[in-house]
């Protein structure tokens, strides 16, 4: 553990609402466990004309002083990429600047996908990244029609490296947990978890569950399978909740398909940020117990808060018997 001298050493004299314990948990988050990548933008394109996908690079002016790299994909994706924490931050740009350029790019008919320096880095992030961009293409690998697969519960802890390697956010406990696995292999192909709402506690009643991870497996297709998965979902928890609340994160995913499986727009949350140590790379969320340590960091410029669009709150409400069917089989793939 850094001694209070020793932090000081480093960084002057601290202020005394600063906690020393709190201070070190906060540092130990800036060891980065994956490799730095020199050139983020040329690895996107690099993978683009891997794929034989056509764009067009473009650089998008904020300001005057400040332009950030995009690349457009037939006027129908654009990939948009955070690799300059130092042009990109919080301080100079404002805590809005993500969800007004998301949203300028959306109603201009884009379907639009971030792409941060930090997200690239980590390799599980980087292939859910090309599975998404090529999905947005209509170029995914693998087709699979939900009539193909058998719903089942699963164990949620025998999901950790399904959810690491296929969700966006990784693996994280859950109290239940469905999947659809391949009837000739048996291969988890999607799955949903679910538990107590950690964001909107208290927030959406009290018998309320939240969906904490969703993901199909990366260049796989489930058509259907969202739609089997929260019908099966429903007629097997369906009578030990009233809410299901589901959180879409923006900078990556769209929802289009929330309104035929049922769910209901509540709330966009915007302006969330990530935190990113400058030295290291090594990027951390929102993290209120270090608020103080953070800011007093973020004074040094020893962290950057790198702004994210933010996301697209749902609510499924529960108003049917459980056994009984819930949501009608659509023909439609993993939107989300």
């Amino acid at each position: 553990m850094i001694t209070k001298e020793e932090l000081e050493l480093t960084y002057g004299k601290l202020p005394e609402l600063l906690c020393v314990k709190k201070m070190n948990t906060l540092l130990a988050k800036k060891v980065n466990k994956y490799k730095l990548i020199d050139n983020v933008h040329m690895e996107v394109t690099n993978f683009l004309q891997s794929e034989n996908i056509e764009f067009i690079e473009k650089n998008i002016s904020i300001n005057p002083l400040t332009n950030i790299k995009s690349i457009n994909i037939d006027n129908k994706v654009l990939i948009i990429i955070i690799d300059d924490y130092t042009i990109y931050n919080k301080a100079k740009l404002g805590k809005d600047i993500s969800s007004k350029i998301h949203k300028q790019y959306q109603d201009e008919g884009f379907r639009v996908i971030w792409c941060k320096k930090f997200e690239w880095e980590n390799l599980n992030k980087q292939t859910v990244l090309k599975s998404l961009i090529l999905h947005a293409l209509g170029k995914t690998k693998k087709r699979v029609f939900a009539r193909k697969t058998i719903a089942s519960v699963i164990n949620n802890k025998s999901l950790k490296d399904f959810f690491d390697k296929s969700s966006f956010y990784g693996h994280r406990n859950a109290d239940t947990a469905v999947c659809l696995k391949d009837k000739e292999t048996g291969e988890v192909l999607e799955a949903m978890s679910f538990g107590h709402p950690y964001y909107g506690k208290n927030k959406y009643g009290e018998n309320c569950v939240e969906c904490i991870r969703s993901a199909s497996k990366p260049f796989t297709m489930v058509v259907g399978g969202m739609s089997k998965l929260i019908d099966f979902y429903l007629k097997t928890f369906g009578d030990t909740f009233d809410t299901i609340v589901y959180y879409i994160d923006d900078a990556h995913y769209q929802n289009k398909a929330m309104d035929f499986l049922g769910f209901q727009f509540s709330h966009f949350t915007e302006n969330g940020v990530h935190n990113v140590f400058c030295e290291t790379g090594s990027q951390f969320m929102r993290t209120p117990k270090l608020h103080k340590e953070i800011k007093f960091l973020q004074s040094k410029n020893e962290i950057f808060a790198i702004p994210d669009v933010g996301n697209t709150v749902f609510i499924y409400k529960n108003n049917t018997k459980a056994g009984e069917p819930i949501v009608e089989e659509v023909n439609i793939a993993n939107e989300l």
